[in-house]
């Protein structure tokens, strides 16, 4: 992973693939479109990537003195690393998917320890975070038109009032998510 990282000009975070335990290749990375994320990476090949699942990635010494560390506003789990791969991205460094290096993900091993509308309320929180924090302006239109699938599946699944829940812990903390996303004021070209 190091070498990999350090041989690509400005390489800032890499990532590898990620297994279930029957050796299925999980979600490790993406690309970041209006709509959510796109389809799973599949590379056979070391790739540049917009974000990579947090659960094994390397973050290079001078990436974390320049853009800081996690944004401890997505407590306890889920979003922070996209959050982070923005801000990198943002700083002018690369994320790269390495799938010549595996390892076996137990997925949401300690999620299924809480009660999952707790983590069904975390991750709609975060998912919001992170769109107000990192999308460029010209996305939030078409993400609010996408957004109504995400309203429409959580009533069906009678989860409406956790996404109401995110939605409204996003809005008493709009003023520092609105001051923090003016001070990320690099732009990335799309």
């Amino acid at each position: 992973m190091v070498k990999i990282l350090d041989s690509y000009p400005k390489g800032g975070i890499a990532c590898c693939k990620l297994l279930s335990l029957d050796k299925k290749q999980q979600i490790s990375a993406a690309h970041s479109i209006p709509i959510g994320r796109s389809p799973e990476i599949l590379a056979k090949d070391v790739v540049e990537i917009d974000w990579a699942i947090g659960t094994a990635f390397l973050i290079k010494r001078n990436v974390i003195k320049k853009i800081g560390l996690f944004d401890e506003n997505f407590s306890p789990a889920y979003g922070e690393e996209s959050d982070y791969c923005w801000r990198a991205r943002k700083s002018g460094y690369k994320i790269l998917y390495n799938p010549f290096v595996s390892i076996i993900h137990y997925g949401a091993a300690t999620a299924k320890k809480f009660d999952p509308n707790y983590i069904y309320f975390i991750k709609q929180r975060n998912r919001i975070r992170n769109i107000l924090l990192n999308y460029p302006t010209s996305w939030l239109i078409i993400r609010l038109l996408a957004e109504i699938k995400v309203i429409l599946r959580a009533l069906f699944a009678m989860k409406i009032y956790l996404l109401i829940k995110a939605y409204w812990a996003n809005i008493r903390n709009l003023k520092e998510i609105l001051e923090k996303r003016k001070k990320r004021t690099a732009k990335i070209l799309y």
